[in-house]
């Protein structure tokens, strides 16, 4: 998963590094299940956090797009 560090550069987090994020930073359930769906899917936090449950089928997730031009039109 790459991590910027605030000049342009990204580096791939190592699986030691992920699993650090996991078991000590991410506190609550929520947390981890949001950041999962986002590296593994490679959504948007906005995009994982609007996702409900009937969006989630077995091992499948159906994100939903919508593209708005001004004020009217889906």
């Amino acid at each position: 998963m790459p991590k910027g560090d605030g000049h342009g550069q990204v580096k791939i987090l190592s699986d030691e590094e992920l699993g650090r994020l996991f078991e000590k930073r991410f506190q609550s359930f929520r947390d981890r299940a949001l950041f999962a769906i986002c590296m593994f899917c490679g959504c948007r936090i906005s995009e994982a956090l609007q996702l409900k449950a009937e969006m989630i089928r077995g091992s499948f997730i159906t994100f939903t797009c919508e593209t708005r031009k001004g004020k009217t039109g889906t």
